[in-house]
C-alpha cells in the first residue's frame, strides 16, 4: 500500500549484519505513498529475550519519497541490535509516545538528583526508565522490514 523500504547496504538481505560505529546510527528507507504522521515507526527488537524498544520519531521527506531516523543502541560493542520498520495504528502511537515521555522525564530526574544520587539508584531500580517492553511487537503493527546492526565502536 505505502511501498515503505528500507535502503540497504549493496549485497545484503534483512538477515545480514550490518557494522555500525556509534549508538545512533541512522535508518532510511523509501516510499511511494506517504503515511500518515506518526504512523511510520523504528523498534530496537531483541529476538532473544522477545522483548522491544519505540525510537523516536521518524523524519519523512515527502517531496522526494525518502524516510530517515536515528535508534538507540544500548550496550558496549560488539552489540546486536534488530531494527524493525513497522507501521503503528493510533493505540501503538499512544504507547509509543508514552514510553518516550517518561524516558524523557527520567532523564531529566537523572540530571536533577546526580545519576549516583540514592534517589536516581532507587528509581532506576524501581521505574520503567528505558526498560524493554516485554513480548512481541503487538499483532496490529504491521512489520515492514527489519535490519540487523552490530555496533563495532
Amino acid at each position: 500500500m505505502y511501498g515503505i523500504k528500507i535502503d540497504r547496504v549493496p549485497g545484503t538481505n534483512e538477515d545480514s549484519v550490518i557494522e555500525v560505529e556509534g549508538s545512533n546510527p541512522k535508518i532510511s528507507g523509501t516510499f511511494r505513498k506517504k503515511p500518515d504522521d506518526g504512523m511510520l515507526q523504528l523498534f530496537i527488537y531483541d529476538p532473544h529475550k522477545k522483548r522491544y524498544w519505540p525510537q523516536n520519531p521518524q523524519n519523512i521527506e515527502w517531496k522526494v519519497n525518502k524516510w530517515y531516523g536515528n535508534v538507540r543502541m544500548g550496550g558496549n560493542p560488539p552489540y546486536e541490535a534488530t531494527v524493525i520498520v513497522a507501521l503503528v495504528p493510533p493505540s501503538g502511537q499512544v504507547m509509543s509516545a508514552y514510553y518516550r515521555e517518561m524516558g524523557i522525564l527520567s532523564e531529566k530526574f537523572k540530571k536533577d538528583v546526580g545519576e549516583n544520587s540514592d534517589a536516581f539508584v532507587k528509581f532506576k531500580a524501581r521505574s520503567i526508565y528505558w526498560k524493554a517492553i516485554p513480548g512481541e511487537l503487538p499483532k496490529d503493527f504491521v512489520k515492514l522490514g527489519k535490519v540487523v546492526l552490530r555496533r563495532v565502536k
